[in-house]
């Protein structure tokens, strides 16, 4: 067989031999460069801030670089384990190698069990399996994982295991570098470090993060760096930070001294790929005869290599960083990023057009410069084109780039290493993305009357990246599927509709931009307000919704990363019926240094035409810490812009029409059955309009309080929260107790500030006959960091008083002696808030302490409980419990919805508010496809976290220990950072189980 032959061969016996094997390994003796110190072993357990159930005691690392050998990699760890978690994960030891250049050598593994310490090594089972992790991606890099499951590991185990790996690839040219971790996400006791030099070159340090004095001792033959951490501190990354974030401590050791050094190693691998074979001179031929420019040469040539040559990364030994042969890569039509831009350049060179690998590190962008110099930094190749002096960047793995090589997209990864002998530094990219953006243009034709079908066509124009990836979603799914995709989409704000035209796509042959038509018509497109008398229309520019959508960025620590570049205009055109239609033109504009937005309202009243034009453009890939305040202001400012609302009055004949096709629809409706069904409606509407009277006292009250504090605004500090003894006792009994619990809950909300803790003030304001201890528990920490003692009263009294107070609310709800408990009760709270004030100035009781209107407002509010209850029997307010989803009101649903919480399709299945009186302001449940959480926090700012359940990890779930409590469920998604959120459940009735169980369900059927 010929040579390419005899590598597929080869190459297909490595990925089909051996899935799992057996090998008889033996326990090495330690090197005599290693250094093995005793390790100090807390024996006690610990589970604070330990994740997986393990104590990490101890990581070690040790180095040795020869001067001419391949180097050593020794590893040690310590970990205690603490509960089946732990004893689950770390019953099985993995460690990764490259069987081709590396080999592995264990030198003890065994277990501390009190006093006794048992070898687990001769128990264990030894395989070696070949797991391929990036085979998802199509990359097979030949290595090998040795797998050793231990027996008989128990709870409160001291795990200690360790082995060196020896060898490099030898692709590097024995070059050494090398980056050691100091941080992780889980506390670690001891860290120990430590390289053994023994090159004549010097050995270069940068620490990132740290200052930490590395010990350099002199060697015989060489130098000995060592660093010795203890007790070092977890971190938490916040979701949404970008890729090339990287805030934990850590240090790069390297002897390349320069980037141009990287580029010697580097041109001679790839320049020795690059050869015209007959086979490429010929192709490059072919395109010349049927190309008229330069410019559609590299296009064809781009092209070919893209649609072509499929991408497969086949990575083993050498083959990680060598490229293949162009011609190799051209007969067997599969490669990787740098066998593919390999063949490129060869047809480019084949015609004669200057051309250059580039070495691309996709994550670090432009902190690629706070590296050292490595060959090991970069895990991508592109090819940098010149031509009439301008700069092209193309990437032969991308795919359905069918357009002009200047409106062909490129990623900015802004630093790139081009592998030209006059390269001595990184060369910025300078990708200008103007060419990336989408058009839609959605067009409403509506009916003189509200019966009839409204006429609703979209044309989506998309350029650049866009284009590029809806060509990809047309290639994968079908244009069967996406005809689909795209009608459920419009389907979930418009459920009345039907297609009209088949979705049509074509290519600008001019332009390269790809072009989408489609047209349906909309049944029932009115939303009918009996209450107002009015039909209501609306629009949505959902396609720029969700960059404007509100971010978790509440105590964010970390840069936000946000979607770069996006450039978007979204027009909607309103054909209008010959009404008297009146429009206020508006013009509204939000520019900043993140992104430019406007929204244009334009009415034509000749040919009643109404237009909305939307325009959103990003600036930057990524927000600074310091600069979130002023993106969160900025995306508040145009809140709830991306959607406009029309509305037409009842007409007589509107509403005859309306009622007449609703009786025809049903042909089994009786007279009697519409009576009752307006009986219901007009009950539905009286009651409706108790409920706005009664909360409208409410709104006043709020009003006046918040013109009240504006008029006035205290500008001293305000510790707890004062107030006067009268104002206190009286607002007390005239509110049947609401304000006791208002007074806590302000008091746990000044706690929950100040301390950074979690906690709900609302709950337990509302909850307030639970929480006298633990509010008097904070005011003795309190007194005793400012006064040295306790300033109250003796915990043991507290906890007769706490007792007292719970046993009095709970009968007080029934109890005619209502008032005189009340009193009791107020009594009890003011040796708390007497300390109270006397920790504040007389200005800041006073500003609490004043009497205005809505304090007497405020004795309409006497009967709570009547209207929990009746709220809680409409469904209006939240339940005390789990509810079933279908008895949420619609009107919730449609808000859930609008958030973006959960899709127009999409069912929800439990769901529990812990929201006092609105579910609008609290709610956790789940569908059939993804879990939700939303809420408000203590600035009202609305916020919200979902997780399909293919983005779950694992579900923990924290039972309530008393009705009181709420059982508490971790959401734990799988990505890079494990980042979480909770669901508060109620355990009334033991709903909570029925919650969770169904939840489980969910998961493990998507996860299986």
């Amino acid at each position: 067989m010929n040579k390419i032959k005899q590598f597929i061969l080869a190459i297909l016996l490595f990925i089909l031999a051996s899935g799992i094997q057996s090998k008889n390994i033996a326990l090495h003796p330690y090197p005599e460069w290693i250094n093995i110190t005793p390790v100090a072993v807390n024996k006690t357990q610990s589970e604070h801030q330990s994740k997986g159930g393990v104590n990490h005691l101890l990581f070690e690392t040790q180095t040795r670089v020869p001067q001419k050998q391949p180097p050593s990699y020794y590893s040690r760890h310590i970990k205690r384990i603490l509960n089946p978690t732990g004893v689950e994960t770390y019953s099985q030891i993995e460690i990764s190698y490259s069987p081709i250049y590396q080999n592995v050598q264990i030198h003890n593994i065994k277990v501390l069990r009190g006093d006794v310490s048992i070898d687990k090594f001769t128990t264990a089972q030894v395989k070696i399996l070949q797991q391929e992790s990036e085979a998802k991606n199509l990359i097979y890099s030949g290595f090998d994982t040795l797998s050793i499951i231990l027996e008989d590991i128990q709870v409160g185990d001291i795990l200690e295991y360790d082995y060196t790996i020896i060898g490099s690839n030898p692709v590097f040219n024995n070059i050494f570098s090398q980056v050691s971790s100091l941080q992780w996400s889980v506390p670690v006791d001891n860290r120990r470090l430590r390289i053994v030099w023994e090159k004549e070159t010097p050995l270069i340090i940068k620490q990132h993060g740290n200052e930490y004095a590395i010990k350099q001792t002199p060697l015989t033959n060489g130098i000995e760096y060592k660093l010795s951490i203890q007790n070092t501190q977890p971190l938490n990354t916040d979701s949404n930070a970008p890729e090339w974030y990287d805030k934990y401590d850590y240090i790069e050791f390297s002897e390349s001294k320069s980037w141009k050094e990287i580029v010697n190693w580097g041109i001679p691998l790839f320049l020795e790929a690059i050869k015209i074979s007959p086979e490429i001179d010929a192709l490059a031929k072919k395109i010349k005869n049927t190309a008229k420019t330069q410019e559609e040469q590299i296009t064809q040539a781009l092209q070919f290599v893209q649609q072509t040559i499929r991408y497969l990364g086949i990575e083993i030994g050498v083959n990680s960083h060598k490229p293949s042969y162009a011609d190799e890569t051209l007969k067997r039509k599969y490669g990787d990023c740098k066998d593919k831009t390999v063949l490129f350049l060869t047809i480019l060179k084949a015609l004669k057009i200057e051309a250059y690998p580039a070495l691309i590190n996709t994550t670090l962008a432009s902190k690629l410069t706070e590296r050292l110099p490595s060959m090991r930094r970069f895990d991508h190749v592109i090819a940098k084109v010149i031509l009439n002096d301008k700069i092209y960047w193309f990437d032969p793995t991308r795919q359905y780039q069918n357009t002009q090589i200047n409106k062909i997209y490129q990623p900015d990864y802004s630093l790139a290493l081009v592998l030209k002998n006059s390269t001595y530094e990184l060369e910025k990219m300078d990708i200008d993305h103007q060419s990336t953006y989408s058009r839609i243009l959605e067009q409403f034709v509506l009916p003189a009357e509200v019966e009839d079908k409204t006429q609703f066509s979209i044309t989506t124009e998309s350029s650049g990246y866009n284009a590029e990836l809806n060509r990809q979603n047309l290639a994968s799914k079908g244009l069967a599927d996406l005809k689909d995709s795209y009608f459920n989409f419009y389907k979930d704000y418009y459920p009345g509709l039907i297609v009209k035209t088949e979705l049509t796509i074509t290519e600008d042959s001019e332009t390269s931009n790809r072009i989408s038509n489609e047209s349906y018509e909309i049944s029932n497109f009115w939303e009918r307000d009996n209450e107002e008398k009015e039909f209501y229309a609306w629009f949505y520019a959902d396609s720029i919704n969700g960059y404007l959508s509100s971010k978790q960025t509440k105590n964010r620590e970390d840069p936000l990363a946000i979607s770069h570049p996006v450039n978007i205009e979204h027009i909607i055109a309103i054909k209008l019926d010959d009404r008297e239609w009146t429009f206020e033109s508006e013009n509204i504009e939000e520019s900043n240094s993140f992104f430019d937005y406007s929204r244009t309202i334009e009415f034509d009243p000749i040919n009643l035409e109404l237009k909305l034009i939307f325009n959103y453009r990003s600036k930057v890939s990524f927000i600074e810490t310091a600069e979130i305040p002023e993106y969160d202001a900025a995306l508040e400012r145009i809140k709830d812009n991306t959607t406009y609302g029309i509305y037409r009055s009842f007409e007589a004949k509107d509403f005859i029409n309306q009622e007449s096709n609703n009786t025809t629809q049903s042909d089994i409706a009786t007279d009697q059955s519409a009576t009752e069904e307006t009986q219901i409606n007009n009950d539905i509407f009286y009651y409706w309009l108790a409920i706005s009277a009664y909360f409208s006292l409410i709104i006043i009250s709020l009003i006046l309080w918040r013109i009240d504090r504006k008029r006035n605004p205290f500008e001293g500090e305000l510790i707890y929260y004062p107030v006067s003894i009268p104002k206190f006792i009286v607002l007390s009994i005239l509110t049947f107790g609401i304000y006791c619990a208002y007074w806590i809950y302000r008091n746990f909300k000044y706690i929950k500030t100040k301390e950074q803790i979690t906690m709900m003030p609302i709950a337990r304001g509302i909850f307030h006959q639970f929480w006298y201890y633990s509010l008097y528990s904070y005011l003795v920490n309190d007194s005793e960091k400012r006064f040295s003692k306790n300033q109250l009263f003796p915990s043991a009294l507290a906890v007769i008083f706490a007792i007292i107070y719970l046993i009095l609310t709970i009968i007080s709800r029934k109890s005619d002696y209502f008032i005189f408990i009340q009193l009791v009760l107020v009594m009890l709270l003011l040796p708390l808030l007497i300390y109270i004030n006397k920790l504040n100035e007389a200005k800041a009781i006073d500003y609490n302490s004043g009497w205005s209107t809505r304090h007497f407002l405020l004795f309409l509010f006497s009967l709570p409980i009547i209207f929990f209850s009746t709220g809680e029997s409409f469904g209006f307010l939240p339940a005390d419990s789990v509810i079933s989803g279908d008895k949420l009101h619609s009107h919730d649903i449609a808000f859930m919805q609008r958030k973006k919480i959960i899709l127009p399709n999409e069912k929800i299945e439990y769901f529990y508010s812990d929201a006092v009186l609105f579910i609008r302001n609290d709610g956790n449940g789940y569908t059939s496809d993804r879990v939700f959480s939303y809420w408000l926090d203590e600035t009202d700012q609305f916020l919200f976290e979902t997780a399909l359940y293919n983005q779950i990890d694992d579900i923990e779930v924290t039972w309530s220990k008393t009705t009181q409590e709420n059982t508490i469920i971790k959401i734990i998604r799988n990505d890079e950072n494990n980042s979480y959120f909770l669901l508060f459940v109620s355990s009334e009735n033991k709903k909570d189980k029925v919650f969770v169980e169904q939840l489980m369900k969910n998961w493990k059927t998507v996860s299986q």
